[in-house]
């Protein structure tokens, strides 16, 4: 019951990105993210790879691989353990209201980070990752935008997200 709201997520979903890792213009990206429902409902994953979006609109060399699993928390709101590529990963809380689904890694460097989902409209999946310094002003360094397609093997083909 308490994953119903993400499980109705499950799908392919494509789309585009930028993100910003320092001065300059933000990276163009392109990729896809694929929600699944598991195990009978008590858990949902989430795997998302992007690209970087060449001049041409194809993609590049992999610039982002994720895998997450949330589950419900005991004390409300949702467990979400979210595993890189690079070898990163946290755990931590998550919040959905709204259509919304947010949450923040643990502080780094004493910066601190916070992403927000936003599923309120249908087959519509915008996010956008802000950091903060000291917790007042916000600068957004990633933001995505993708639509859910009609079958999940959008996520698995060759050319997906191209």
């Amino acid at each position: 019951e308490k994953m119903a709201p993400l499980a109705r997520l499950a799908g392919c979903w494509t789309g585009v990105g930028s993100m910003r890792t320092g001065p300059g213009e933000p990276k163009a990206a392109i990729g896809t993210e694929l929600i699944e429902s598991r195990l009978d409902g008590t858990l949902v994953t989430v795997s998302g790879r992007f690209y970087n979006k060449l001049s041409d609109g194809s993609k590049g060399a992999v610039i982002h691989d994720a895998f997450a699993v949330i589950v419900p928390a005991p004390e409300g709101g949702y467990r979400f353990l979210s595993h890189l590529a690079t070898g990163m990963g946290a755990e931590m809380r998550g919040d959905l209201k709204d259509g919304k689904f947010t949450w923040s890694p643990p502080l780094v460097g004493g910066r601190r980070i916070r992403y927000v989902a936003d599923w309120s409209v249908q087959d519509r999946w915008n996010e956008t990752g802000e950091f903060s310094a000291d917790g007042v002003t916000w600068v957004q360094f990633l933001e995505m935008k993708l639509e859910r397609q009609k079958s999940v093997d959008a996520c698995a083909a060759p050319g997906a997200a191209s």
